[in-house]
């Protein structure tokens, strides 16, 4: 029997949350979804230095209230002065939970740290007649 390649796509979705009430829970939906942005939200769930704050406890119950997991490892994702924080959080569905590892890289011109994540998801075959 052949083998043929089944096409398994990725979503991305890059967040930002401005207001006061943020809310991501129609993003924490379907398989093979990365979830990525600046919430503005300080949690221990994304091992923020700061203490939680609303924000934080919001999206950390839209996190809870899903299948989806929080990926952050525990590294600040924005470096001001002397107050490292993690505002920028990676959330993913469990799908890909063990298959993308999260990566802050060598800091820019800027106060955020850019965050790389990498899918390493293997091609599903199926067989076919």
């Amino acid at each position: 029997m052949p083998r043929v390649k089944s096409s398994t796509p990725a979503f991305p979705v890059s967040a930002f949350t401005p207001g006061c009430h943020p809310k991501i829970e129609h993003l924490l939906n379907g398989n093979f979804r990365t979830v990525m942005g600046d919430l503005n939200a300080h949690h221990d769930c994304c091992f923020s230095a700061l203490d939680n704050d609303a924000r934080g406890n919001q999206i950390a119950e839209q996190i809870d209230d899903s299948d989806f997991i929080a990926i952050n490892e525990d590294h600040p994702t924005r470096i001001v002065a002397n107050r490292n924080s993690s505002p920028d959080i990676t959330i993913v569905s469990p799908s890909l939970f063990t298959c993308v590892p999260w990566h802050p890289d060598v800091a820019l011109n800027s106060d955020h740290i850019p965050i790389t994540v990498r899918i390493n998801k293997n091609s599903v075959f199926i067989e076919a007649d």
